[in-house]
């Protein structure tokens, strides 16, 4: 791969629903938002009252909850299937930088281990 050119990441960068929720979903914070766009928060909302029928604000904070709610679901899932990774992600968000806003979660632990002898074919 040559590193040369003049082309930018930026010269691809465009304010759209899919990468504004993708970034909501990967946790980055509305004024980070703001930056990456180089836009104001009357600009934004404006875009957002044409998109989403309200403001920024509340927009980031609706749509930073169901991807958060989303992400939560899809990990203890895989928690529930037994995923060592999931698991370690969800003891990161239990006891990571953001614990002391955490209020819990509950998993349902009656379930079945597999065995060596459930991978066997028949």
């Amino acid at each position: 791969m040559l590193l040369d050119g003049n082309e930018s990441i930026l010269d691809k960068l465009t304010l759209n629903k899919t990468r504004v929720e993708g970034y909501i979903a990967c946790g980055m914070k509305s004024s980070e938002i703001l930056t990456i766009y180089h836009i104001s928060g009357a600009e934004m909302d404006k875009w957002c009252e044409q998109e989403y029928g309200m403001n920024w604000k509340t927009a980031f904070e609706l749509l930073r909850q169901a991807t958060r709610g989303e992400y939560l679901d899809m990990v203890r899932d895989m928690g529930l299937k037994g995923n060592p990774t999931a698991l370690a992600i969800v003891d990161k968000v239990i006891n990571g930088d953001n614990a002391d806003e955490t209020s819990g979660m509950i998993f349902n632990v009656n379930v079945k281990v597999e065995s060596a002898d459930d991978k066997q074919c028949s």
